[in-house]
């Protein structure tokens, strides 16, 4: 999400806080998916088109590198999707108009890691 929508521009802003407020939506979901291409290219370090999003995914794992260096793909994949989670997640935090209703609570923010090739579901909550 926050690699594809452009949260700095007040106008964009303002028009997703009308779409918060019409469709009177109390939970944003953030979802993850530990097969997407974005970070399947990141931790392979293959195909990268240098796309806005493959950019922020390669500067979560390089200024996070100790804590990749240990593990096997699957759980570089998994480390990297719940990274972009709370990423997402803060920067939701300071969009104008959406960041206050969050810290008040009117709107509710969790994650959700999904792994297709095991069918697995993970749960996050902003800490």
């Amino acid at each position: 999400m926050g690699s594809v929508f452009d949260f700095s521009d007040l106008d964009y802003a303002e028009a997703l806080n009308h779409f918060i407020n019409r469709e009177m939506i109390s939970e944003i979901v953030l979802v993850d998916d530990v097969s997407c291409t974005f970070i399947k290219n990141t931790i392979l370090k293959t195909n990268n088109h240098y796309t806005k999003a493959e950019q922020k995914m390669s500067r979560l794992q390089k200024s996070n590198a100790e804590r990749f260096a240990l593990l096997d793909t699957d759980k570089q994949k998994e480390l990297l999707a719940k990274l972009n989670f709370y990423r997402q997640s803060y920067e939701l935090l300071d969009v104008a108009f959406i960041g206050g209703k969050i810290d008040d609570g009117s709107i509710s923010t969790s994650g959700l890691i999904c792994d297709r090739t095991n069918a697995k579901f993970e749960r996050l909550q902003l800490e």
